[in-house]
């Protein structure tokens, strides 16, 4: 297996397991076959707990889905060409969000929204989660790429960690992106 290029995660709530790994070719494959083990292990717990076949059933398309989703050309939710690149994923300090888009981002994040706001040369993606009942959410970009046509952004509400002190105050996650400015279509997915 060739050496890592970075480290990446994947939460995969509903088993209780977080998998870490190495991100490109290697930490796909990696991750695939990391999932591949844990399903089956958990199929084979609960074939051997007698459960019902429909609740097995629910637990293979769970299975087949994942797995799916973690197939090397689904990155950027398409399949892989010679004209899609990754793209730097620069992430916007609240300082230094421009005033425009921050009345913007105050004035929508009690619901979930999803912006971009051009200004001098720069191109700004925002996404936010809207109102969450406890302190210690944040926004994570999962990915950034872009096609001929097409910048693509991904992203995921992170919850509090297990055993982290939260406090009952409303919050309002979301994060910035900065590129350069572009005239492609911008895909938040």
């Amino acid at each position: 297996m060739r050496k890592p290029d970075a480290l990446i995660s994947f939460h995969y709530t509903g088993a209780s397991r977080k998998i870490q790994g190495w991100g490109g070719q290697a930490g796909k494959e990696y991750l695939y076959g990391e999932c591949h083990r844990i399903i089956g292990k958990m199929c084979r717990n609960r074939w051997k707990s007698g459960e019902k076949k429909q609740s097995m059933w629910k637990t293979f398309a769970l299975a087949f889905c994942l797995l799916l989703s973690l197939r090397p050309e689904a990155a950027c939710g398409r399949k892989k060409n010679s004209e899609q690149h990754e793209l730097e994923i620069k992430v916007v300090t609240e300082e230094a969000i421009p005033e425009e888009l921050m009345s913007l981002i105050e004035k929508n994040k009690k619901t979930p929204f999803r912006l971009t706001f051009a200004d001098q040369g720069k191109l700004y993606l925002a996404e936010g989660y809207g109102e969450q009942k406890t302190t210690g959410y944040s926004v994570e970009v999962d990915r950034l790429c872009e096609t001929q046509e097409t910048v693509y952004i991904h992203t995921g509400l992170l919850g509090p960690e297990k055993g982290e002190e939260k406090k009952e105050i409303a919050t309002y996650p979301y994060v910035v992106v900065e590129l350069e400015e572009t005239e492609k279509n911008i895909r938040f997915e």
